[in-house]
């Protein structure tokens, strides 16, 4: 086993990466790198001003110098936390010793979470069908998935297939699922940690709260609505039908997650 190491963990938006970072800076001896831009930035206030005058423009405003922040400063941090890697840009000293975590939720799950939090996209569509049928705008040097817009369903689709392609490039790398770590915070945190050849500290800190803020939302909750799959009743055939379409199989069946069959809502 190694001293203290440098961990970089990617994952998709409403995926837990927040959590696990948070949660493996707690219990690893490990420098977690964050990939995020500095709230207390000059930029970062003219994005709010923006934002007080039009929140469409605030919210695009800030993103275009996100996207230029994190391209400027990618060494200090391997990248945006969201991004799709990329092992070219890391180099082969990185990837001999860094170790990298990319953590995944269930696709069906995660595009609900985008819908109900959109982020970047924009204002909440009406929908969950309009969701998945808009176009995501791409910010190109955050995201590492090409310039043009995709839908939501191909968002998932291109970042996990990113993972693997790191995951087989790096020295030290794993990819998770955030629903074990909500069934066994810990084993599935020793488990991570092992692969990865990252020493643990001594007493076990546990996450009790939700990383975006919400003190009314604790651990039993999320463990109730994804280990019980409660996500499940705001799906119908129809929306499982479109999902399907453009679902990477593959990648789903390589997750441990299943496709799901619109006969069995």
């Amino acid at each position: 086993m190694t001293g203290d190491c440098v961990l970089k963990i990617y994952g998709e938006r409403n995926s837990g990466t927040n959590y696990l970072q948070d949660l493996a800076s707690k219990n690893l001896y490990a420098q977690v790198l964050s990939g995020r831009a500095p709230d207390r930035h000059p930029q970062a206030y003219v994005a709010k001003a923006l934002k007080l005058i039009s929140k469409d423009l605030g919210m695009r405003y800030r993103h275009a110098w996100r996207d230029r922040y994190l391209a400027n400063a990618f060494d200090a941090h391997l990248g945006w936390k969201h991004a799709c890697p990329s092992p070219e840009r890391l180099g082969p000293d990185r990837l001999a010793s860094v170790r990298f975590a990319m953590i995944v939720k269930n696709p069906y799950a995660w595009l609900l979470s985008m819908f109900r939090r959109p982020y970047h996209i924009g204002a909440q569509d009406k929908t969950f069908e309009a969701f998945l049928n808009r176009k995501v705008p791409v910010m190109p040097a955050m995201e590492n998935i090409g310039t043009d817009q995709i839908g939501p369903v191909e968002v998932w689709n291109r970042k996990i297939a990113g993972y693997f392609v790191l995951k087989d490039a790096a020295a030290h790398a794993c990819i998770v699922n955030y629903e074990n770590f909500l069934q066994d915070e810990e084993g599935a945190l020793r488990h991570m940690a092992q692969g990865l050849d990252i020493r643990q500290r001594p007493d076990f800190v546990s996450i009790t709260r939700g990383a975006k803020g919400d003190a009314e939302v604790n651990r039993q909750h999320y463990v109730d609505y994804y280990m019980h799959e409660r996500w499940r009743k705001k799906l119908s055939p129809k929306l499982v039908d479109m999902i399907n379409s453009q679902l990477d199989g593959d990648l789903v069946s390589r997750m441990g997650y299943e496709v799901i069959s619109p006969d069995t809502l």
